[in-house]
């Protein structure tokens, strides 16, 4: 019978034990599973950043095409607007035509959501025009000459041939992000 009173003894002990075990396993198993959450919510964070700076940097190029177009249409030269610099890309309504190409400046180079519906484009992002709340994504439309040679020196000897266009969105999101599109243009009609 004492081998007995030893062994319940020594049961309330290894209860204790197996109580505190058993929390620690559920402690690390929430923490895990808060973790990938986390890990899982600022995933998408990032992928839905990186996808509206990918479609901002197309938007860019696609508003160079459109200028490009629009002067082969109105019977201008092909580059009228598209010189060397660097650019923000500007929507105004109000104007004609509605997109234009901007030097850029500490002003414009912000993209905005524009938060008033009264113009009708509640949710637009906008960059140099309207109001609204900074987006944090910072667009700039480059464009460089290519001459006949392949160079970026166009000479009287050595007229222009096309342009380079790249069109470069940035944003913080856990550090500086930057996605990019390139095209290239040339003189033809």
């Amino acid at each position: 019978m004492i081998y007995y009173r030893k062994s319940l003894a020594n049961q309330g002990g290894q209860g204790l034990l197996e109580l505190v075990i058993a929390l620690g396993i559920l402690v690390t198993g929430i923490s895990v599973v808060l973790t990938l959450s986390f890990a899982n919510a600022a995933a998408g964070r990032e992928a839905e950043a990186r996808a509206v700076a990918a479609n901002l940097s197309r938007e860019g190029i696609e508003v160079v095409q459109h200028i490009r177009f629009s002067n082969i249409d109105l019977g201008f030269n092909w580059d009228q607007g598209l010189s060397t610099g660097t650019y923000a890309v500007v929507f105004d309504p109000s104007s004609t035509p509605s997109w234009r190409l901007d030097p850029v400046t500490s002003a414009n180079q912000e993209l905005l959501l524009q938060e008033s519906s009264a113009a009708g484009f509640l949710g637009l992002r906008l960059q140099g025009s309207g109001s609204g709340t900074p987006t944090g994504f910072l667009r700039t439309v480059s464009i460089g000459d290519i001459c006949e040679d392949g160079s970026s020196s166009c000479l009287p000897g050595n007229p222009k041939a096309g342009i380079r266009v790249n069109a470069a969105v940035t944003w913080k999101t856990g550090g500086r992000r930057t996605v990019s599109t390139e095209a290239t243009y040339y003189h033809w009609q």
